[in-house]
């Protein structure tokens, strides 16, 4: 019989395969595990991209429930997104797309961020011109609302180092104290490294969301009261609008 060790091993092995990059997802399915190969081949060529495309475009005539079309769109975006891949008119649609339906926190987020990096992408050339202020206040628009779904979480655990996960080789019952004592150790330690990764990921996802605001400030500074608005219209509540305030002008201040 496989030793408990080997058992953790694989299950750990599995759980990092369904994290590369995308599947923040609640639960581990026979979906997401499809998903998680197909992201690892991502090489940030548009030839194989078109190649995962049509795979995940596959797995769509077997999906039963909003939350798997979801995954499979954003999963879509990601490939795209690989390495800088053209085409930011497809990512944005599929980011887009992936966004209709039921996502995870981190995974809604992750969308946010392929879409305005797709945006700035488009709109480039054009977001310095004193005309071309409806641009930046669309560009604003996404960001805030990717920023939504990030201030509702504790974020206070994200400094901390990743804790490890204690791996044991266990023959005996397993109707032991002290086997169900090492399975709980070693469970509550996964759970406490899977939240601080989680925490982590966010704030990274914050803070470009945060630098693309102060950007758009730098190009128009008349920008910036425009933000203030938009910030008190689009989230939650009063507190992260100012939270939001505060980092941008903490991070203008230190330039």
């Amino acid at each position: 019989m496989m030793s408990y060790f080997t058992k953790i091993a694989a299950f750990s092995l599995f759980c990092f395969i369904a994290d590369i990059g995308l599947l923040h997802a609640d639960t581990t399915t026979d979906l997401s595990h499809k998903l998680a190969i197909i992201d690892s081949k991502r090489d940030g060529k548009l030839t194989t991209a078109q190649e995962l495309e049509q795979e995940c475009l596959n797995l769509l005539t077997n999906v039963s429930t909003p939350e798997d079309s979801g995954l499979i769109y954003a999963e879509m975006a990601l490939v795209y997104a690989k390495n800088g891949i053209g085409q930011p008119a497809k990512k944005m649609a599929l980011s887009k797309l992936a966004l209709q339906y039921p996502l995870a926190d981190t995974l809604t987020v992750r969308m946010y961020v392929v879409w305005v990096s797709s945006l700035h992408k488009l709109y480039s050339d054009s977001l310095a011109n004193n005309d071309k202020a409806i641009l930046r206040i669309e560009l604003a628009k996404v960001c805030l609302n990717g920023l939504k779904y990030i201030l509702p979480h504790d974020l206070s655990q994200a400094t901390q180092d990743l804790p490890s996960v204690p791996m044991f080789d266990y023959i005996g019952s397993t109707d032991s104290p002290l086997y169900q004592e090492l399975v709980r150790e070693n469970r509550e330690a996964f759970a406490r490294r899977r939240e601080i990764e989680k925490q982590k990921l966010l704030v990274r996802y914050r803070d470009i969301f945060i630098d693309k605001l102060i950007y758009l400030i730098k190009l128009d500074p008349g920008t910036k009261s425009q933000i203030e608005q938009l910030a008190h219209s689009i989230l939650s509540n009063a507190d992260d609008a100012k939270e939001v305030l505060s980092l941008i002008e903490r991070k203008l201040s230190g330039d």
